[in-house]
């Protein structure tokens, strides 16, 4: 494993791939810094454990190449299987343990983006290989706005914290009211905050579409792999 600077590093790498700034910080195709991790990261390694011992390459989604050659309708599911292809395989001369991958619903008409993902892992030549999905009802936002005590944390205005986050209909939005931000800019660095202190019981009680099966994704898909490392 390599550091920003290209030097040797121990621990479990990981291929986290997410659809932009808010969840992956500033991070683009290179390791986060263990001390600075992105949102997204921050709640995996919680929910995998390991702490420091996780490793995270930051990638978006429309940078991971489509390397599906097969029949599969699905352009979501031809990136899944194209996220586990490039882990397994190299990426950039590099080798991941692990995917993670989060998607934005964006609506209830894509109700089936889920499904369509999994149907990419399931193609896939090496079908456990450790990958865990997930789709954020109807964005990675929601998960932000739910827990008070975190949004306090992040300087936020706490009374306005979401019980029901997947129902509402323009979460960026409420994060900006939130937050005191505009157009989502400066959210990435408070999303971070959040990420470290949200009640991640409560949160998969707030979001159980998508944070709840997400978080079972990866303790039963990474988690183990972090364990094997640890032992």
């Amino acid at each position: 494993m390599w550091d920003l600077k290209g030097r040797a590093m121990a621990g479990v790498r990981v291929l986290l791939v997410g659809e932009g700034r808010h969840e992956l910080g500033g991070y683009r195709d290179c390791y986060a810094h263990r001390d600075e991790l992105p949102p997204l990261a921050m709640l995996v390694r919680r929910l995998a454990g390991g702490g420091g011992t996780i490793r995270f390459f930051c990638c978006r989604g429309k940078d991971i190449r489509n390397v599906h050659r097969g029949r599969m309708a699905s352009a979501w599911g031809k990136k899944a299987y194209s996220a586990i292809w490039c882990a397994q395989n190299g990426m950039d001369g590099k080798t991941f343990s692990a995917v993670v991958c989060v998607v934005d619903r964006d609506g209830s008409r894509n109700a089936e983006r889920l499904a369509e993902m999994k149907e990419g892992r399931n193609r896939y030549d090496e079908p456990r290989f450790p990958c865990a999905l997930g789709v954020a009802v109807e964005a990675f936002d929601a998960w932000m706005i739910a827990d008070a005590g975190a949004i306090r944390a992040a300087a936020g205005d706490a009374s306005k914290a979401q019980t029901a986050p997947e129902k509402a209909s323009r979460p960026k939005d409420l994060a900006d009211t939130i937050f005191g931000t505009t157009g989502g800019t400066g959210l990435g660095p408070k999303y971070a905050i959040v990420a470290e202190h949200v009640d991640l019981a409560g949160l998969a009680r707030a979001c159980p579409q998508g944070f709840a099966p997400f978080a079972r994704e990866v303790r039963g898909r990474v988690g183990p792999v972090v364990s094997r490392h640890a032992n």
